[in-house]
């Protein structure tokens, strides 16, 4: 849901660049249409991104299931009630084994890299749009938006890697949980 939501997100802000990018075309040369482009672009680089609210979600999400916290995941919850103690235990420490091996706090620490990457280069697109636009060269204007359009693109495919990264951690737990309580049954 919030990865499309963040989705959604990102293709406004690509069509909200795309338009800005032919008003500069058309209009650029103008002083108060270049003023208020501006005031546009940095009210959009001001907004917090999707990147961010789903970077906060899969770390929600890994201190959840690393302090074993399934109270938003009731499925999970109640398979896991039903295993006895030992399996309980034998479960978590498989999580934490398998969670090492899938170096999940490297690879969040990865998406944080990359999303402060993306929004440094998108906010100085903008900025170089506007010290341009400001210095009346249209053209380049237009190719530092056509920059920042590439740089949401970018966005859009971390939000994606985020989400699969998600899937993957509940999808282990989920397994391992079904596991340990077929070899319970036994």
């Amino acid at each position: 849901k919030l990865t499309l939501q963040g989705k959604r997100e990102c293709k406004k802000v690509i069509e909200l660049l795309e338009k800005t990018r032919e008003i500069i075309l058309k209009h650029g040369s103008d002083e108060r249409v270049g003023a208020d482009v501006c005031k546009a672009l940095n009210d959009l680089k001001a907004r917090e991104h999707a990147l961010v609210s789903q970077l906060e979600r899969i770390r929600a999400v890994d201190k959840q299931m690393e302090h074993f916290d399934l109270s938003q995941y009731r499925n999970l919850q109640q398979a896991y009630q039903h295993l006895s103690k030992e399996k309980q235990v034998q479960c978590k420490r498989l999580f934490a084994e398998e969670r090492d091996k899938l170096a999940v706090e490297g690879a969040i620490d990865k998406f944080a890299s990359r999303a402060e990457g993306y929004a440094g280069q998108f906010d100085q697109c903008i900025d170089n749009a506007c010290s341009s636009l400001q210095s009346k060269r249209v053209q380049e204007a237009a190719d530092w938006i056509t920059r920042a359009v590439e740089q949401e693109h970018e966005a859009e495919k971390l939000i994606e890697d985020m989400r699969q990264q998600e899937k993957v951690l509940l999808s282990l737990l989920s397994r391992q949980i079904a596991e340990l309580d077929a070899i319970s049954r036994k």
